[in-house]
């Protein structure tokens, strides 16, 4: 059992998330279809910004374009804290695990330009708390809800 903290997007994004991650996986997932498994990526749950410590002082969260990294796929996210662009946590939504590790540097993935368009998105209604995770499941709890006033960052 493993405890740490994390910030889960609210419903309406979480489910946006989640569906493009499964056209992420599946796209991604087309040229193995009769290959190696080890090289196929498959689903990562929960798709949860997990931190150490979760800062007091976030004024924006910003959900980018998916990436495909060694052996994951993710949606990089960054985290802005008072009103400074250059106080800026980089975490990540991991969706989904690869198997096999891949050469290639960080790379963006192929999406239709409707999904494309989405992005960056902003989170401005989430909840953090501390999550309690075992092999096969995970329990959250401490749970506060925050809703953000949707001023975009300085840059």
């Amino acid at each position: 059992m493993e405890t740490k903290k994390a910030i889960i997007p609210h419903k309406d994004t979480a489910f946006f998330l989640a569906k493009t991650a499964k056209m992420c996986i599946s796209l991604y997932n087309a040229p193995f279809l009769s290959d190696d498994v080890r090289k196929k990526a498959f689903p990562v749950f929960p798709q949860w910004i997990f931190l150490d410590e979760i800062p007091e002082n976030i004024t924006c969260i910003e959900l980018n374009l998916p990436l495909k990294c060694k052996t994951e796929l993710y949606f990089p996210v960054k985290l802005f804290l008072e009103q400074n662009s250059l106080n800026i946590m980089e975490e990540k939504i991991k969706f989904a695990q690869i198997l096999e590790d891949s050469e290639n540097s960080e790379e963006k993935l192929k999406l239709p330009t409707l999904v494309q368009e989405k992005f960056p998105m902003q989170l401005k209604i989430f909840r953090t708390g501390k999550v309690l995770l075992t092999e096969n499941s995970w329990q959250f709890f401490e749970e506060k809800w925050h809703k953000l006033n949707g001023s975009t960052p300085q840059k």
